[in-house]
């Protein structure tokens, strides 16, 4: 992960979504805001998962709460939920 500081995003770097191939998913940093504030840390990272659908639905199953519902982007499929921490993460899928 080194090839992309968080100082590199701390400093005005112009991709707002930095993805890392972690093994069969990614890990996302991102400096966007996507509409919501980011949670009590202030951080919002994004975990690509295998079938979005099925995950949302097992979360919802759980109670998880969702800060933002299932919407579509250019590039893939994205919710917000929160932790008991109140941090916001994103789960997506990309499909382009």
């Amino acid at each position: 992960m080194r090839c992309q500081t968080f100082s590199a995003l701390r400093n005005n770097y112009q991709d707002e979504w930095v993805e890392y191939d972690i093994g069969p998913g990614t890990f996302a940093i991102t400096t966007t805001e996507m509409g919501h504030t980011p949670g009590a840390k202030g951080a919002v990272v994004g975990f690509e998962v295998a079938d979005l659908d099925a995950f949302v639905r097992r979360l919802k199953e759980q109670s998880v709460p969702f800060v933002v519902d299932t919407f579509e982007t250019p590039v893939c499929r994205l919710a917000v939920i929160e932790d008991p921490d109140r941090n916001h993460l994103v789960i997506h899928k990309r499909t382009a």
